[in-house]
C-alpha cells in the first residue's frame, strides 16, 4: 500500500475501493464518495462540496474539515470509535449504537469521546454532520430525510 492524494475543484470524485496506507482528498464545488476504504488514515478538505466514507478498515483516523459541507460517515457494525466532532450553524445526527453526548455553545455542537481507534475528528462550518452503522443509496444523496439531531433528542434518548 501507498499514499494516494486528490486535488479537484468543480469536479465529482468517487472512489469504490481503495486500500491505501493515506488518502488525502482536497475538494470545492461537488461531492465526494468513498466506499470500501481499508488503510490507516484519511484527510479531507472540503469547500461547498457533501462528503460520504464508508470503511472497512481505518487503522488510525479519518480527519474532515469542511465549509459549507455535509459530512456522512458510515461506520462497520460493531465499531466504537473516538469521537472528536464540531459543526458551527449545523447539526450532528447520530444512527450509530453508540450514545453521544452532544454540547452547545450558542453555534457550535461539539462531540468529544475517547474510546477506541480509529478517531473520527470532523470540524465543519455551515453543514451537517450524520453517523451510521453501513452505507446504503439513500445516504449519498443530498434529499435523505436526516434522523432526529441529537441536540434535539429529549434526554430519554441520549
Amino acid at each position: 500500500m501507498g499514499d494516494t492524494s486528490l486535488t479537484c475543484r468543480s469536479c465529482r470524485i468517487d472512489i469504490i475501493g481503495i486500500r491505501a496506507d493515506s488518502l488525502t482528498i482536497d475538494n470545492s464545488y461537488d461531492g465526494v464518495n468513498v466506499e470500501n476504504f481499508s488503510g490507516k488514515r484519511c484527510d479531507v478538505r472540503l469547500k461547498q462540496s457533501n462528503f460520504w466514507f464508508q470503511f472497512n478498515e481505518l487503522k488510525e483516523y479519518l480527519n474532515v474539515d469542511g465549509r459549507y459541507s455535509d459530512v456522512n460517515v458510515a461506520l462497520p457494525a460493531g465499531l466504537s470509535p473516538s469521537y472528536n466532532l464540531k459543526t458551527r450553524y449545523g447539526k450532528i445526527y447520530n444512527d450509530t449504537p453508540q450514545e453521544l453526548s452532544v454540547v452547545k455553545n450558542r453555534v457550535e455542537l461539539s462531540v468529544s469521546l475517547t474510546a477506541q481507534k480509529p478517531d473520527i475528528i470532523v470540524t465543519n462550518h455551515y453543514g451537517d454532520i450524520k453517523l451510521k452503522v453501513g452505507l446504503s443509496d439513500e445516504s449519498r444523496t443530498l434529499e435523505a430525510a436526516p434522523s432526529k439531531p441529537e441536540a434535539e433528542k429529549e434526554e430519554s434518548e441520549i
